[in-house]
Parts: structure tokens; C-alpha cells; sequence
């Protein structure tokens, strides 16, 4: 059922030629790597999708 969901949205965006404003707004979060927690360098920003 959510591929099919997928699918269809997917399909619409190709023939249309456009994506639908609510999954082009990600959130980005810092997910740590490494080393110490207190320096940036060792975070790598996720993007968080909506699930529509």
C-alpha cells in the first residue's frame, strides 16, 4: 500500500514536472560521528523527509 502511495506521488511529480511543496522542506538535524561530543566538526547533518 505505501509503495503504491509512493509510486503514484512519484509518478504524478515526473509527468507534471513539479514536487509537491510538502516534501521539499526537510529538517536537518546534527547525528555524532565520533570523538567528543562537544566539538561541531564531529556531527553530520541529516535530512529528516516528511512521511507525507
Amino acid at each position: 500500500l505505501l509503495i503504491s502511495l509512493l509510486l503514484h506521488i512519484l509518478n504524478l511529480s515526473f509527468l507534471e514536472g513539479t514536487v509537491p511543496c510538502e516534501i521539499k522542506i526537510a529538517q536537518v538535524v546534527p547525528l555524532f560521528k565520533k570523538g567528543f561530543p562537544t566539538v561541531i566538526c564531529n556531527y553530520r547533518p541529516i535530512s529528516l523527509l516528511p512521511l507525507f
